[in-house]
């Protein structure tokens, strides 16, 4: 299987810096493992090339309706880039929970009432994001959260290249493109082309794996006020 190091040699041999055989240098491989760690951190705030969700649950505490999720948070885990979707369950039966924005948070007046909570909002905070349900649980609900986090980076030029089909590609052909200005280069066209190419197919894949629901309007069947304008039942 290929390594970081096979990769960065790869990208090297696009953008002509390196010739067939040759082995880059100790110094050029640490500058392509760090711009390719950038690239791979900026691919993960894109959001359709993340390539999987991660499922995870977490005992909520009766009276307490705010959390924080990351590294050093009441749940300790990767911070998620984002929440896709999250249930409660209440020992019997799993409720999901409608993922709100700030505004829709906002506009709830009494942010006090306790019960079975029926919506999550969660901010952008880093390194820990702080999750905020509504209703306030009244016991001690499991909560499971599907969320997406970051792709992963890596730590040495000898790791192994671990990713889904037609990645190495994207990586490969990305990287120099990301690169040929360090060493005062422009990749060719071809490779411009298949940079493009690869990335996309890698869009398009994983767009292909996400099962969107349909979801009934939140205005259908829910008590309140409904605002045209902001989209969401005030309570």
């Amino acid at each position: 299987m290929a390594t970081i190091r096979d990769l960065i040699a790869g990208s090297l041999r696009l953008i002509e810096e390196i010739g067939a055989g040759e082995t880059p240098s100790g110094e050029s491989s640490a500058d392509g493992l760090t711009a390719l760690n950038a690239m791979i951190s900026s691919w993960s705030i894109q959001g359709d090339l993340i390539y999987t969700e991660t499922t995870e649950t977490f005992t909520l505490t009766g009276n307490d309706g705010s959390y924080t999720l990351g590294p050093s948070g009441d749940f300790v885990t990767t911070r998620p880039i984002r929440i896709v979707s999250a249930t409660i369950n209440d020992g019997a039966n799993d409720y999901e929970l409608t993922v709100y924005g700030i505004d829709q948070y906002a506009s709830i007046s009494d942010k006090t009432t306790a019960g079975v909570p029926d919506s999550i909002y969660y901010d952008g905070n880093f390194p820990n994001i702080t999750m905020k349900l509504y209703p306030v649980p009244d016991s001690a609900y499991t909560l499971t959260l599907y969320t997406e986090k970051p792709l992963t980076e890596y730590s040495s030029i000898s790791d192994t290249l671990t990713v889904p089909p037609g990645w190495e590609r994207g990586l490969r052909y990305n990287l120099a493109m990301e690169i040929a200005p360090e060493y005062g280069k422009q990749a060719p066209a071809t490779v411009m082309k298949i940079a493009i190419e690869s990335k996309n197919a890698i869009r398009n894949q994983n767009n292909r794996s996400d099962n969107e629901k349909l979801r009934v309007d939140e205005a259908l069947g829910t008590v309140g006020s409904f605002d045209i304008y902001s989209g969401f039942t005030s309570r």
